[in-house]
């Protein structure tokens, strides 16, 4: 009888420690795949919008800056309401860079 107990003991401990192995395993295998898809995705974001992507203007806290979207021929203030896309975004430091590029101020910032 106490052979079939400490048997039994090896068998619940061989299973535990075996499912216990599988589920750290998958986990680790979804956080990576996760990681990896988000790193991917910003470089292809980037690639595909090589303006937005080279952008050295980066405003200050507080500051208003202007934005537009690659495709539109409109321009925004932050405080402004838009539907465009972050990937879409391309920014300017000044109303005057934006206009020179051949964008005018939406009616939403009006």
């Amino acid at each position: 009888m106490k052979s079939s107990i400490t048997e039994t003991l090896e068998k619940i401990n061989t299973e535990i420690s075996w499912q216990a192995f599988l589920a750290i395993s998958t986990t680790l295998l979804i956080l990576i795949s996760f990681f990896l898809y988000k790193s991917y995705k910003n470089q292809a974001v980037n690639s595909l919008n090589p303006v937005y992507a080279q952008s050295s203007f980066t405003p200050k806290k507080g500051a208003k800056f202007i934005y537009a979207s690659s495709r539109g021929s409109k321009y925004y203030y932050a405080t402004c309401e838009s539907s465009i896309k972050e990937t879409n975004k391309i920014y300017f430091a000044s109303v005057v860079e934006a206009e020179k590029a051949g964008y005018t101020l939406a009616k939403a910032c009006q």
